[in-house]
């Protein structure tokens, strides 16, 4: 079943998509050959 979302949901999901996309670039350009994840 499908469930529509209202204009303030989709806006949530939105601000959230842009907040995780910003914190993977982050941690993607620290990731390297030989980097643990504890640093």
């Amino acid at each position: 079943m499908i469930k529509l979302k209202s204009r303030r949901e989709i806006g949530l999901m939105r601000e959230s998509a842009e907040l995780v996309s910003h914190a993977l670039a982050e941690v993607g350009s620290r990731v390297e050959p030989g980097v643990t994840p504890t640093e």
